[in-house]
């Protein structure tokens, strides 16, 4: 952890609204069909519609899109990974999304074989419950990659696994005691890996996709 502290800056963004851990089991929601998701997608916006109707957090989202910089070998790695369909359920008004769909569309702007539509927030619901973060949460960003028949091949939701275990082991106590040293610190780590482990890590997703054993989501872990 003293990695992450290291790395903080001082301009702070707010975390996103999630719902807390459920109290008890609850019975896991049926799987969303594909003529659901042709649904969705055909409800969602593409980059430049969210990108100009922006109203919440102008700044951030402004912040990341000059930051965006993706390696030549990382582009390669998306074209080669097929064709998909990535949707994503978010809203202008969360940092986690700020912070990593800038870096998304500009990966399918570059890798036009991923595809991609973000749906908002109060028409995600279904997919968030049965997509959800490793401690039991729905959240946002939820990513879902999609194949040409709108059939449910892989997820990636909310942050990246690193940031992930760090909200899980100390994130989570800050967020109930110390709300700035949580800004602080969650908004340092983005800064400091420049999306590089987003980028990643859902390519590992899409890559999965294609295999007999897709992927949903990346297992958290210490830096």
């Amino acid at each position: 952890m003293t990695r992450l502290i290291r790395i903080v800056m001082a301009a702070a963004l707010c975390g996103c609204a999630a719902s807390p851990a459920p109290q008890a089991a609850a019975p896991a929601p049926a799987r969303i069909d594909s003529a659901t998701f042709t649904t969705l997608w055909g409800q969602g916006q593409t980059w430049p519609q969210f990108r100009d109707a922006i109203d919440a957090r102008p700044q951030m989202w402004a912040r990341t899109q000059s930051l965006v910089a993706i390696p030549d070998a990382v582009v390669q790695r998306a074209r080669n990974a097929g064709s998909w369909k990535l949707m994503i359920v978010a809203d202008d008004d969360c940092s986690d999304s700020g912070n990593v769909i800038p870096y998304l569309a500009r990966l399918s702007e570059l890798a036009p074989n991923l595809e991609l539509r973000i749906v908002p927030d109060e028409l995600g619901t279904r997919v968030k419950e049965t997509h959800r973060t490793p401690d039991g949460r729905t959240a946002i960003p939820t990513l879902v990659v999609l194949d040409a028949g709108f059939n449910d091949r892989g997820c990636w939701v909310e942050r990246p696994a690193q940031l992930q275990h760090w909200f899980m082991t100390r994130g989570s106590v800050l967020l109930d005691t110390d709300t700035d040293t949580y800004r602080r610190e969650k908004q340092g780590w983005y800064d400091f890996d420049h999306g590089a482990s987003t980028l990643d890590e859902v390519l590992s997703v899409v890559e999965a996709a294609g295999t007999s054993r897709p992927r949903c989501g990346i297992t958290p872990h210490a830096f």
